[in-house]
């Protein structure tokens, strides 16, 4: 194998390490937003839940919000 030959594919293993490596590094940027959102939607639906269902309990004749959870 010539020596230009070697030199080439040294450079292309290493802008593929390169490319990889910020393609790592975005999947895990996304994967921690994406968590991030999770975790608001998961507050979100809480908030309404509770808001539901004492909203509920008082229509119901004021009896605690657990008395009415269904789940």
């Amino acid at each position: 194998m010539s020596s230009l030959k070697r030199r080439i594919e040294a450079a292309v293993d290493s802008r593929i390490a390169a490319l990889t490596e910020v393609r790592i590094a975005a999947v895990a940027a996304t994967a921690a937003n994406l968590r991030t959102q999770l975790n608001e939607l998961h507050q979100l639906r809480d908030q309404i839940r509770e808001s539901t269902l004492g909203s509920r309990a008082t229509t119901i004749g004021g009896r605690g919000s657990e008395a009415n959870r269904s789940d």
